[in-house]
């Protein structure tokens, strides 16, 4: 009778022209990761955000989430590694991720909202010029800076060469219905983000869903979260979520969540600093098969602080 070991070594030799150690599983280790540039939190998850793989981070307004965001984008942007950035609520302050850091010459910036083409920004520009008597046409791409909100009228002086006037929409803006708006614009970000991932190039992405209430974020499909994380793994990109509540279930490798903790003042009326918690919710045992990676410790705590110092912090 054949052995078990003289049977297995006769299969894996049949197939091992199509099927190389066919029946020899290859060791995991974990994924490789980049540093968020917080020690306490790089510490917390065993060196920082997985590559190729999806992160969320949870937490409600002023709770330290785009401050980890912008953190983990200089890292990448220092790397000279292109960033992309895709704002459903438009509430991205460039110069603020500029302090924290950020090369913006790396980071492509998205701010969702519909075109002139979806009809829903319609309130245009029209430039009479006075001088010459004369019209000149609605320029292409002109609209408002924010989304579905009314623009007044510019008055200019008399003495003005070119007069400037908006026109608002003839419509009630008010009355269209938010859930619509929203539905949207988490439909625009979804297919942005879909396209920039299947495109590749880019070290890590941001999809900010911050400002979108939790029913509406909870109810984009788990096959959309499912088809992202594949195709991070296929270009290897990192895919950050900011979310008020988990959302990308089992797609996420990492879920994050921030809170308040306190904050310093240097006297009684100047802020000097912000302090955060960052605790461990979710850890998915997703490995790769990576035969240089190094196995990582898990951490003795899930929890984490970190303080945030404001650029006027110690100047009189």
């Amino acid at each position: 009778m054949v052995s078990a070991v003289a049977l297995r070594a006769q299969i894996e030799a049949s197939l091992a022209q199509r099927i190389p150690a066919a029946l020899s599983p290859v060791p995991r280790v974990q994924r490789p990761t980049v540093p968020t540039g917080i020690p306490t939190v790089d510490a917390l998850l065993g060196g920082g955000l997985p590559i190729a793989a999806i992160s969320e981070i949870v937490g409600a307004e002023c709770s330290g989430r785009t401050s980890l965001a912008l953190s983990f984008l200089t890292q990448i942007t220092q790397q000279e590694r292109v960033c992309a950035w895709i704002d459903v609520t438009d509430s991205l302050e460039p110069k603020s991720a500029a302090a924290c850091g950020v090369d913006l010459t790396r980071l492509l910036w998205v701010r969702c909202g519909e075109t002139l083409q979806g009809r829903p920004r319609k309130c245009m520009a029209r430039i009479d010029a006075t001088t010459h008597g004369g019209s000149v046409p609605e320029p292409p791409g002109t609209f408002t800076p924010r989304c579905y909100e009314p623009v007044p009228k510019i008055r200019p002086s008399r003495s003005a060469i070119h007069r400037v006037e908006l026109l608002p929409e003839k419509r009630n803006v008010s009355a269209q219905k938010p859930g619509k708006t929203i539905w949207k614009r988490l439909e625009q970000a979804l297919r942005t983000v879909d396209l920039l991932l299947h495109t590749g190039g880019f070290g890590a992405m941001v999809l900010d869903l911050g400002g979108v209430a939790p029913e509406y974020a909870l109810r984009v499909p788990l096959a959309s979260w499912f088809r992202f994380r594949q195709a991070a793994e296929r270009t290897q990109t990192t895919l950050v979520l900011l979310t008020q509540r988990a959302c990308a279930k089992s797609c996420a490798s990492v879920v994050l969540q921030t809170s308040y903790a306190g904050r310093d003042a240097d006297g009684k009326t100047l802020l000097s600093g912000l302090h955060f918690q960052v605790e461990l919710l979710h850890r998915h045992k997703i490995e790769s098969f990576l035969p240089d990676a190094i196995p990582r410790k898990s951490p003795a705590s899930d929890h984490a602080t970190w303080s945030n110092r404001m650029a006027w912090a110690g100047r009189r």
